[in-house]
């Protein structure tokens, strides 16, 4: 795996930026006019990038880091709502590798469906809709749905049932067509 460059000391992290919501600005920078704006620049993949001293560092990692008087190593931080841009210390918290892509939007480029873990397919000319999901490597079918909404549906609710606290923060409501899935 990858290793994670350490930040700077978080007190003097702490002298650089401060957080202002979902956005760190500047507390002391070379060039007087961006102190009080926001610092970094958001990258075409929505993530705020920001260099200093000649060392880039990503804006998430310096807000938890400030927030918490830790540096978060080699620990991932997660945006709990998923908004990479979405900086703020209350929308941030530590995960695992797993967890972290567990909480991911993106979804492949050969996705039809729209949603993770949903697909349509079709055997003995019956069309239908399929969902699955998967937990430590291994792919578990939820069912096949006439409709790609009942699909995605189901997805939903094992995803609440088996990720727990990292599941994707889903537009549906709690309750759900399978109230033994979800313990309502």
């Amino acid at each position: 795996m990858k290793q994670i460059k350490p930040l700077p000391p978080v007190e003097v992290l702490a002298t650089w930026f401060e957080i202002n919501g979902p956005d760190l600005v500047w507390k002391h920078a070379y060039f007087p006019n961006l102190i009080g704006k926001r610092a970094g620049y958001c990258r075409p993949d929505g993530y705020v990038e920001i260099s200093k001293h000649g060392q880039k560092m990503l804006a998430h990692r310096i807000s938890y880091a400030l927030a918490n008087q830790i540096d978060p190593g080699n620990s991932f931080v997660d945006h709990i709502d998923g908004n990479p841009s979405n900086n703020n210390p209350s929308n941030l918290r530590l995960a695992t590798c797993v967890e972290n892509l567990r909480n991911s939007r993106r979804l492949s480029r050969h996705n039809k469906s729209g949603k993770k873990g949903v697909c349509f397919a079709t055997v003995n000319g019956v069309d239908y809709w399929k969902a699955l999901f998967y937990v430590d490597g291994k792919s578990y079918f939820i069912g096949a749905y006439a409709t790609k909404e009942a699909a995605i549906a189901a997805r939903e609710v094992a995803e609440r049932f088996a990720y727990g606290d990292f599941a994707p923060l889903a537009a549906l409501p709690a309750q759900s067509l399978f109230p033994l899935a979800t313990g309502a």
